[in-house]
C-alpha cells in the first residue's frame, strides 16, 4: 500500500493529516437594561418575553440594546424618565456553540408610576416574589445577585 502512498513517496508522513485550522468563534456585545422599581424588600426589574425564533427563544429578559444611549432612550420613551442616574453592573459573559456573549447590565432606577404594565410579553419581574416565567440562567443569576444585594431572597 505504501508504494500508492503519496505521503510515504514524498516522505511526508508525518505531516498528514494536518491539523484542522479551529474556527474563530465570534463575539457579541450587548446592553442589558435593568430597569427597576419599588424599594429594596420588594424590588422589581422589567422583563420581555424574547421572540420564539433566535438567542434564548420564547424566554423572559431584560431589554436588550446595542448600546448604552440607546437602552436610555428606550427607558425615557416607554418607562419615564429615571430617579437617578444609569450604574453600569459586572458584565455576564456567557458561551454559546459558536459565539460568545458579553452582556453589559445597565441598572436604572425607575419611578414607581412608571408608565409600563404587566401584559403578554412584558412584566415587572418581583424579585420577592417572581412569576413562574422561564429565564435564561445568565439572568436568573443576575436576578438571584440583585435580590441578594437588596436584601431578598429570589424564589
Amino acid at each position: 500500500m505504501s508504494t500508492g502512498c503519496v505521503a510515504a513517496l514524498e516522505g511526508r508522513q508525518a505531516e498528514l493529516p494536518g491539523k484542522k485550522q479551529r474556527r474563530v468563534r465570534g463575539a457579541r456585545e450587548a446592553t442589558l437594561l435593568i430597569a427597576e422599581m419599588g424599594s429594596a424588600g420588594s424590588m422589581a426589574v422589567l422583563v420581555e418575553r424574547r421572540p420564539a425564533a433566535g438567542l434564548w427563544g420564547g424566554l423572559w429578559s431584560p431589554p436588550q440594546f446595542e448600546s448604552e444611549f440607546a437602552a436610555l432612550d428606550w427607558v425615557r420613551r416607554e418607562v419615564g424618565e429615571p430617579e437617578s442616574r444609569s450604574e453600569a453592573l459586572a458584565p455576564i459573559h456567557h458561551a454559546f456553540t459558536h459565539f460568545d456573549l458579553r452582556l453589559t447590565p445597565l441598572r436604572v432606577r425607575c419611578r414607581p408610576t412608571a408608565a409600563v404594565h404587566d401584559g403578554d410579553d412584558r412584566l415587572w419581574y418581583r424579585l420577592s416574589d417572581p412569576p413562574r416565567v422561564g429565564l435564561p440562567q445568565p439572568i436568573r443569576r443576575l436576578f438571584e445577585r440583585l435580590a441578594a444585594e437588596n436584601g431578598q431572597a429570589l424564589g
